[in-house]
């Protein structure tokens, strides 16, 4: 499967010639937009992999667009295109979850691996966070099944190992997932 691209850019000859390298390489453009709350909207309607934004665009700026797109969770790798190496512009870009900053005007081979290579790092992240997630997850359904336990030990005065299978036997019979019925338990703050 290609990689997305929606491409915001307010010159059209560079928005032009951007897609036109996009494409050559292999990218889907899925969107084009002239200014910032078009390049809002193709991200949420579109759901691209890549948004290369514009820092100086009409009515709302890159950096602006950033800030929407984390705000409102929307999983995009962003990447800011400009001709202002401006520390400010990048601090601003790190904080809104930017995962690159790339000056105009482009030379394609530089573009293109660093756009490579930014995505791939954003993909690894991607998967990191989704690994900790998950690991965050399990770790929360553990301390509260654990706390569950404790409470049908205490109430029933019965091992840890008989309270386990006693919650387990409940949550298939109730059909529930064990963590929904511990939750149940330990929001009860009793067992009986």
């Amino acid at each position: 499967m290609r990689t997305t691209v929606v491409v915001a850019e307010d010159d059209p000859l560079t928005r032009m010639d951007i897609v036109e390298i996009l494409k050559e390489a292999n990218y889907e453009i899925i969107g084009e937009a002239s200014d910032g709350i078009e390049a809002i909207t193709l991200c949420k309607n579109k759901k691209p992999d890549i948004v290369l934004l514009d820092i100086k665009m009409p009515l709302m700026t890159g950096l602006d667009v950033s800030k929407i797109l984390k705000e409102d969770k929307v999983e995009v790798c962003t990447i800011l295109l400009t001709a202002y190496n401006i520390e400010k512009y990048i601090e601003l870009a790190n904080r809104n979850h930017v995962m690159g900053y790339l000056l105009k005007p482009i030379a394609e081979n530089y573009f293109l691996s660093h756009l490579k290579l930014i995505y791939k790092n954003y993909t690894k992240m991607k998967k990191l966070k989704i690994e900790v997630n998950k690991n965050k997850n399990q770790l929360e359904n553990r301390k509260i099944i654990g706390k569950a336990k404790g409470i049908v030990m205490d109430s029933k005065g019965i091992t840890e190992e008989e309270a386990y299978r006693e919650l387990r036997t409940l949550s298939m019979e109730k059909r529930i997932t064990m963590r929904k019925l511990c939750d149940s338990i330990v929001y009860a703050g009793e067992y009986e």
